[in-house]
């Protein structure tokens, strides 16, 4: 009773909880009449210490939507807590009692809320994540691709950082009902209907597209609940990934078919769970993948890394300067992401007979992302910094161990999909642009870097600065001379490099329109161009 009292003097109020490390029954919801209070609810795992700004794992559990509970977590809050997050399990009205979306409309207030509420348990709320077995797989996948439950609440999918859906066959209702030969069981059509209409109104499959923001999800599926699911569920899951990697959204699957439809929820977060282990290695790639935008070391200011990827492959360019200080530009082509750390080639054109060819590998470079202040000694300004990455290169016999920060990280508004690196394509290949653009309350700025080639055939690159109103106007370009990589660092000097003008908005994954003047007249075009990395949506 206790516990509850207090749970509810959270609702209506800001102040931090003062007792205990689990705050049971927290109403997060106006409870209507005759329905149980328990069923609108949620519990808290708070780990142990007093560090603030934890990110948020939010458990859904099973049950065919009419049965389960939050209590029902197993291992899942100690693995948790252990690995630093704060975690929340929540409950919603269940079937009959309800028809479908009240479920996904009562998850969709808890999230809300537990963002409202964040900060007064140590939680972060910018890094809420989902996590769901069963039926709650199917509602945090939905929640994740529908932007209607968060947007009743005023917020959008892509606040969600990522989702881990533990074995559900609910991703598309119509095609589960095709795999049967046309028939879907009672404990689907009760829920959400006959038709095709509802069946697609009730599916995550069906907010899969192109221009939606959708979090990164990770699907995992064992061999069902009699053992004899696992063709079924592996289609399924293999169904839905597919359109997300088809729209370009980090996904991944995990195979389990050693374990049934109840083991791999209650063997999650045990030691040497695999699933376990794969599920924690997607959040670590999605927090890179999260990053995407400009990097720089403060005690390096010049250089820097314009990150960006292509699925789970890091696809980036190392913007620097060569030993007589010239800018230069070394594309990252990158392995598959291992959890929060890439590693890449290091790539340098040249531009020979109006053709661009691999002049040589110039070395190789690892990052981390989320490295440690006591990885950045001497590095003051790095190490107070809230994010790093520490990356490790070696360039034309050279190294360099540098801890890097964001400079322009982009996010989502208010043109997300302008955001990336752009090409021209086969026709024209070897050179492109990026853009890192990100808005705050009251403006936006956007910065465009042009890699491009002098008279020489050299790689250069120059770079655009302005704001969201000016990002459709035509902009003059600087060139830098800087210092090479391994100097001390001197004051970098600027100079015009020519324009860049904007013939038509932006749109990824669309091609469009840009002109170029770099490099005086040794380099312009007029050229079409293509995202070629992952949209930032």
């Amino acid at each position: 009773m206790k516990a509850f009292v207090c749970a509810a003097l959270l609702l209506s109020s800001s102040h931090a909880i003062l007792a205990g490390p689990i705050y049971r029954d927290v109403p997060y919801s106006a409870i209507p009449a005759g329905t149980d209070a328990n069923l609108l609810s949620l519990d808290v795992y708070l780990p142990d210490g007093t560090a603030q700004a934890r990110p948020i794992m939010i458990y859904v559990h099973g049950g065919s939507w009419q049965n389960g509970d939050k209590r029902n977590v197993g291992a899942k809050a100690q693995s948790f807590n252990a690995n630093g997050f704060v975690l929340v399990s929540t409950n919603y009205r269940l079937s009959p009692q309800v028809q479908f979306p009240t479920h996904a409309q009562d998850l969709g207030a808890a999230i809300a809320y537990v963002k409202s509420m964040a900060t007064s348990v140590g939680g972060d709320p910018t890094q809420i994540y989902l996590m769901g077995h069963s039926a709650g797989a199917h509602l945090v996948s939905l929640v994740a691709t529908n932007p209607h439950y968060l947007a009743a609440h005023g917020m959008h999918p892509r606040e969600i950082n990522a989702v881990i859906s533990l074995d559900t066959q609910a991703y598309d209702l119509n095609y589960l009902r095709a795999q049967n030969g046309g028939f879907l069981s009672a404990a689907y059509t009760d829920i959400f209907g006959t038709t095709p209409v509802q069946l697609a109104f009730g599916s995550p499959q069906t907010y899969v597209t192109p221009i939606a923001g959708i979090a990164p999800i990770v699907a995992a599926y064992s061999r069902g609940i009699s053992g004899n699911e696992l063709a079924q569920r592996r289609a399924q899951a293999e169904h839905f990934v597919n359109a997300l990697t088809q729209t370009r959204n980090l996904t991944g699957l995990i195979p389990s078919p050693q374990q049934d439809h109840n083991q791999i929820n209650e063997s999650f977060g045990t030691p040497g769970d695999a699933v376990t282990t794969s599920s924690y290695n997607f959040l670590a790639q999605a927090g890179f993948y999260r990053s995407r935008g400009l990097w720089y070391d403060p005690a390096r200011p010049g250089h820097g890394f314009d990150l960006q990827f292509a699925g789970s492959r890091l696809a980036g360019v190392f913007y620097t300067y060569d030993e007589d200080g010239s800018p230069s530009w070394l594309v990252l082509d990158g392995a598959a992401l291992n959890g929060a750390s890439a590693t890449a080639q290091l790539l340098r054109y040249r531009r020979v007979n109006g053709m661009a060819i691999l002049d040589r590998v110039s070395g190789n470079i690892e990052l981390n992302h989320g490295a440690a202040a006591s990885d950045c000694v001497g590095n003051p300004l790095a190490q107070s910094a809230p994010q790093r990455i520490r990356a490790r290169w070696t360039i034309d016999g050279r190294a360099g161990d540098w801890c890097l920060v964001p400079l322009l990280l982009a996010n989502s508004a208010p043109y997300p999909s302008t955001n990336g690196i752009w090409y021209a394509g086969a026709a024209d290949s070897g050179w492109g642009m990026s853009i890192a653009a990100r808005s705050d309350a009251t403006a936006g700025v956007s910065a465009q870097t042009i890699y491009h080639y002098d008279a020489a055939g050299a790689p250069r690159w120059s770079l655009a600065q302005s704001s969201f109103a000016q990002l459709q106007q035509t902009q003059p370009l600087l060139r830098y001379q800087g210092y090479c990589r391994s100097c001390a660092p001197t004051p970098l000097i600027a100079s015009p490099a020519g324009e860049i003008a904007t013939s038509s908005l932006l749109q990824a994954p669309r091609t469009q329109f840009r002109a170029i003047s770099a490099d005086g007249s040794s380099f312009v075009r007029n050229s079409p161009l293509e995202l070629l990395t992952d949209p930032v949506r």
